[in-house]
């Protein structure tokens, strides 16, 4: 791909790594986001060829987008329903809305500035 002159970084941009890959970049974009879930392998290697992935990187990719989290990571995530308590009492002494998000980005814990900022999340609770 021809490089034009005047780039402050060295690099593909999104939009020439999702046309060198063969997907859309708005496609790309949702996965560099991390909506990676569901993706094919053929998409999966494709990126893994054009950003030049060596095998621990591609094992990485093809794992993140399974779902697949290390057990040592799994061992340190908070509790589905909350955090720890420790965790929660930080937030309860913060001055500003804070938020908690699990690995999913699900909201898992707030302050009571956070739960009103965020209040259609918490109608159920």
């Amino acid at each position: 791909m021809p490089v034009a002159d005047g780039r402050r970084v060295k690099g593909l941009r999104r939009e020439e790594v999702a046309q060198l890959a063969g997907v859309s970049t708005g496609y790309y974009t949702r996965l560099e986001r991390g909506r990676i879930r569901g993706a094919s392998d053929a998409v999966l290697e494709s990126i893994a060829r054009v950003l030049r992935m060596n095998d621990i990187e591609r094992s990485y990719l093809f794992n993140l987008a399974r779902g697949f989290v290390p057990a040592s990571q799994r061992l340190e995530e908070s509790p589905a329903e909350g955090v720890r308590p420790s965790v929660q009492r930080v937030l309860n002494n913060l001055s500003v809305p804070a938020i908690v998000y699990n690995p999913a980005h699900d909201i898992v814990a707030a302050n009571e500035g956070g739960r009103a900022l965020y209040y259609p999340h918490f109608r159920h609770s």
